[in-house]
Formats: structure tokens, C-alpha cells, sequence
């Protein structure tokens, strides 16, 4: 914990970025220390509303597209946290080691219950906060706001989450692969069987992380290089190739309970396939949904200043309405 509360906060090596306020770790009931980063905007208070943010795979807070978030979040008063998961930025585990969805899952809930109350103040605990996320950010973000809005029948009441919960914006969320970034059948079964006896090791049949085209400022070091650690690459292919289809099918995804989705995808994602989005969101249930389909844009279209800019505009234009129509109800 002490490690933790010496390093520093995101952003803060380069004067022209904004950076992060303050930090809240996050010690989780399996006994890891996962750090967490607040950004007040320039105006917000205790009531104004939060965005809580999940990177991706081998990624980190310091990314473009969570400075692109936090810079706009900042003109429009919305405060923004940004959690790093296990094995990623400051956060403990082994570097870039995430063999468990379900134990990762349990953190993003874990971060929900513990910093969402320690931002607001007493006064304050309904103030409207919202889910999101990019890649396996994005599909994190979606269970988590499943088992956050689900009444009855969850395997935690949901009385124990925060009150205020308003919506979940998924971005190019892991909801499927294509097969061209998955190797052959006996490849996938060896190294699924390898992965068992070594999670960690790296070798050239997984995929390559390069985070230089993403990472922000140019020197930081919390982003993962190199290929995929085995138990990573098995834990997300059989998130997108069994656990999400299987889900969908059974109504397990259906976010009923959800008031409010706002699904971003690019229209030219050679990662996880428009047919699978497209799938997630026709079998959704939320009250109130809609899908933003980006032209010219792939599974990168965070981190380029084209798409970048529109979407996260967007995600906050769509937060305002929400926050805009709750106050007009409770005004009537």
C-alpha cells in the first residue's frame, strides 16, 4: 500500500496533460492493492456526476483515450476515476497476468463499492455515476453493470452497490473475436493446456502489444509491451468465443435492469466483429439503448484523434441528457 501511495499520479509527468487528482487503492478481498485515480474537473463538487473507467487489455490509465475522457470531463464538470486492473500500471499482480475473468470482474465491483462512496460526500449519495470502458474494458464493464442493476435473483443484493447508478457506455467492448487473430485449432489447444503450467510465459503464437501508437505521455511505463502473457490470451478468447455467445443465448446479457446503454463501436473493427456487436445489442433489453456505429474507425478508435474526439463528446452529451431527464422526473 505504501509502494502504491509513493508513485505517481497519472499524467503527471508532462505539464500540458491533465492529471490526475488524487488516488484511491483498492484492496480487494483476494488480498491485492489495485490502484485507482480520481480527476476532479475544474468546477465539479459532491453532487456533480462520475464516470468510472476500465482500461483494456495490457493497457493503463495513462492511455490517449483516458486523457481524451479526462480533458473533456474537465470543460464539462463530470469527474472521472480509472481503475487498473490486476497485473496492469501500479496495481499489483504479475505484469500483464489476468488468467480469471470472474476474479477480475469481482475487482471492478470491488472499486465500484469502494470509490464511488469515498468521492461523494453524505450528502451526496445519489449523485449519478456511470460504467464504461474500451475492448475488455468495455465487456467488463458491461457484466458489472448487469450485477450492479439486478434485482433479485444476483449473487449480491444490490443493495450493496451505490446508489445512483444511471447507464453503461461499452466501447468496442470484447464481445466476440474474428478468427483471422485466432490461431489454428491445435495451436489453441496446446498453448490453452501450456497456459495451465506456465500463465505467465510469453511466445510468439499470442498477440503483440505494442502500446507506443497508445500510451500517454510518450514515456510512461504502466502499459505492458511484448506478447501476451498465455493465461491472458486464453482468459479473453474463451471470454469472447464462449462466455459472451453462451450468455447472450441464455438471456444472461440482456441488462433488463439497465436503464440506460450507449454501445460505441467501430464500423471497420477487424478485432471483434460487427455480427457479434451487433448481436449483444439487438439482445439487449435496457429501457433505453442506442448504438454508435463509427465510420473509418477500428478497434483503435480511442486512441485516434479522428473517432476520439466525437465519441467521447458523445458520451458526454448522452450523460447530460440522462442527468437532465432524471432532475425534470423529480421535478414533477
Amino acid at each position: 500500500m505504501d509502494g502504491l501511495l509513493n508513485k505517481p499520479l497519472a499524467f503527471s509527468s508532462d505539464p500540458n496533460l491533465i492529471s490526475s487528482s488524487y488516488r484511491i487503492p483498492v484492496t480487494t478481498t483476494d488480498g491485492l492493492v489495485l490502484n485507482s485515480e480520481v480527476f476532479d474537473g475544474g468546477t465539479t463538487n459532491d453532487s456533480s456526476p462520475l464516470l468510472l473507467l476500465i482500461h483494456g487489455i495490457c493497457a493503463s490509465i495513462e492511455t490517449i483515450g483516458i486523457q481524451k475522457f479526462v480533458s473533456k470531463a474537465r470543460e464539462r464538470s463530470i469527474r472521472v476515476a480509472v481503475l487498473e486492473l490486476e497485473g496492469h500500471g501500479f496495481s499489483s499482480g504479475t505484469k500483464g497476468v489476468c488468467g480469471d475473468f470472474d476474479k477480475m470482474l469481482g475487482h471492478v465491483l470491488q472499486f465500484v463499492r469502494i470509490v464511488v462512496p469515498k468521492i461523494r460526500s453524505k450528502d451526496a449519495t445519489s449523485a449519478p455515476y456511470f460504467l464504461g470502458g474500451g475492448s475488455f474494458g468495455g465487456v467488463l464493464s458491461i457484466y458489472a453493470a448487469n450485477e450492479i442493476s439486478t434485482v433479485g435473483g444476483s449473487s449480491t443484493p444490490v443493495s450493496s452497490y451505490p446508489e445512483g447508478f444511471s447507464g453503461v457506455v461499452p466501447i468496442a467492448p470484447a464481445v466476440g473475436v474474428h478468427p483471422s487473430v485466432v490461431p489454428s485449432v491445435p495451436i489453441v489447444t496446446f498453448l490453452s493446456f501450456l497456459s495451465k503450467l506456465a500463465p505467465s510465459l510469453q511466445t510468439p503464437f499470442t498477440p503483440l502489444e505494442d502500446p507506443t501508437h497508445y500510451m500517454c505521455p510518450s514515456d510512461s511505463v504502466r502499459n505492458f509491451s511484448g506478447h501476451w502473457p498465455l493465461s491472458t490470451s486464453k482468459m479473453l478468447l474463451d471470454v469472447t468465443s464462449k462466455k459472451v455467445p453462451h450468455d447472450i443465448v441464455q438471456g444472461k446479457l440482456a441488462l433488463a435492469q439497465v436503464s440506460n446503454l450507449f454501445l460505441i463501436s467501430g464500423e471497420k473493427d477487424d478485432v471483434v466483429p460487427m455480427e457479434a456487436v451487433e448481436l449483444f445489442y439487438n439482445a439487449a433489453k435496457s429501457e433505453n439503448r442506442t448504438f454508435m456505429k463509427v465510420a473509418n474507425a477500428g478497434h483503435d478508435l480511442m486512441f485516434q484523434d479522428s473517432s476520439a474526439d466525437d465519441i467521447v463528446s458523445a458520451v458526454m452529451d448522452w450523460m447530460k441528457t440522462i442527468i437532465e431527464q432524471k432532475r425534470q422526473r423529480e421535478n414533477h
